[in-house]
């Protein structure tokens, strides 16, 4: 039985989703469904999704924007687990997921890695604090790439009301609900 969806919201994104693509097909946990939010793209980026023959479901293809798309599919996840990844980033070990999964099945709510940066194709860690009481003055880093369970839905959905920081929005919330984070850091998320 799949037990965890995850989302890929993309736009125009064929210049470097394959490199996403290759990092997801690589992962020693395959037992999940994606599902893809795109917003409008006009080139070639659900050809090339479709080529890597995942598990997949295209949910939308006109979305105004990301958190559009992200709601569309959130509204439609029937797994114990979700996970937001965006087409221009790297999942960076092979065990990505299974580690955030065993991070959630060890009694975390929503599950981070660490972070990095992607500049001039090099890949630059960045080693992030555990301070999760201080979201309320300062972000979490990485904001999208993290796992959590699907009862944390049942604080609603990413807001549309802002432009920016959307994803950052939705974790506080759950914060503030006194939703359990950890971070694994074994593992890295990288940002282009």
């Amino acid at each position: 039985m799949i037990d965890l969806t995850i989302i890929l919201p993309t736009k125009n994104s064929e210049k470097y989703i394959r490199f996403f693509l290759d990092s997801l097909k690589h992962q020693d946990y395959q037992n999940f469904m994606l599902f893809v939010a795109d917003s409008q793209s006009k080139d070639k980026t659900i050809e090339i999704i479709k080529s890597y023959n995942f598990n997949l479901k295209i949910i939308s293809t006109k979305d105004r924007n990301a958190e559009e798309g992200i709601n569309n599919c959130l509204k439609l996840i029937e797994t114990k687990f979700f996970g937001i990844l965006m087409s221009d980033d790297v999942l960076g070990e092979t065990n990505y997921i299974s580690q955030l999964i065993n991070t959630l099945n060890s009694g975390a709510d929503i599950a981070l890695p660490n972070s990095g940066n992607i500049i001039k194709n090099k890949f630059k860690t960045n080693n992030q604090k555990d301070e999760f009481g201080r979201l309320m003055y300062h972000n979490v880093s990485p904001d999208i790439g993290w796992f959590a369970k699907k009862t944390v839905l049942n604080e609603g959905l990413f807001t549309e009301k802002y432009k920016l920081a959307t994803a950052y929005h939705f974790l506080l919330r759950l914060q503030k609900k006194n939703y359990i984070f950890k971070r694994n850091r074994n593992i890295y998320y990288y940002f282009r």
